[in-house]
């Protein structure tokens, strides 16, 4: 399950150790391998300028596995370091989305889906204290959602996230595999053999969770009968 990770604040001093670089030509598993040894030594600040330097490559080459993971752990490491301002961060993902193109935007769209899921959850006693929105058009603070806005809100990214369900149809998630935890076997089969089976499988976990009934149709026959171990995505 796509998760925003919360971990304890932690703004490590640069005189005691120095800014880390990466050079133009080192490799996304290079750069990825940095990130997790500057993660284990919980140095969020250096794993997250190299984690910048990954964003900004994948978006200059259209890489888009590398695209995603790097959006996903500039939001975790912000979060780190700026563990109070889970609200901008979250306006930071809309952003994102918003801005992407297919098939960036609707897996952004889906991690953008489980970050309100995840925020309403953790608050849900205070938002459902809120009163009642009036309104056709969505507040963009969503300090001001009561409950339902965030439930209208969470279904209209799910909706978003199988846009253009075709050719969601039509493209292997092989390429994606890494971003999903659904990208698994039973048998010979793979679970989610396209993209639309991998961001299905998400949609009807975020269903589940609030409560909601809905029919979905997966592409793969398998997938219809998968274990909820399946019904997740990996970053979030």
């Amino acid at each position: 399950m796509v998760r925003l990770y919360t971990i304890a604040f932690c703004l490590l001093s640069l005189s005691l150790y120095a800014r880390p670089i990466m050079p133009a030509d080192t490799s996304f598993a290079d750069a990825w391998k940095l990130v997790e040894s500057y993660t284990e030594k919980q140095r969020p600040q250096s794993a997250l300028e190299v984690v910048n330097g990954i964003y900004a490559k994948a978006k200059r080459e259209k890489n888009t596995v590398n695209f995603i993971k790097a959006v996903a752990f500039k939001l975790r490491l912000e979060q780190e370091l700026r563990e109070d301002d889970v609200v901008n961060l979250i306006a930071d993902l809309r952003k994102e989305a918003n801005a992407a193109s297919f098939p960036e935007k609707n897996i952004l769209h889906a991690y953008l889906a489980k970050s309100y899921l995840g925020y309403y959850n953790s608050q849900s006693y205070l938002i459902s204290q809120r009163t009642p929105i009036v309104s056709d058009s969505l507040p963009q603070d969503i300090t001001l959602w009561d409950a339902e806005t965030f439930k209208v809100a969470i279904f209209r990214e799910i909706d978003q996230s199988l846009s253009d369900a075709k050719v969601l149809q039509n493209t292997k998630i092989e390429k994606y595999k890494e971003l999903f935890t659904s990208y698994q076997k039973k048998g010979d089969e793979v679970v989610t053999p396209t993209l639309y089976d991998g961001l299905t499988l998400n949609a009807f976990d975020v269903y589940r969770q609030l409560g909601r009934s809905r029919t979905f149709r997966f592409q793969s026959p398998v997938a219809d009968d998968a274990d909820e171990d399946f019904l997740a995505l990996l970053l979030l």
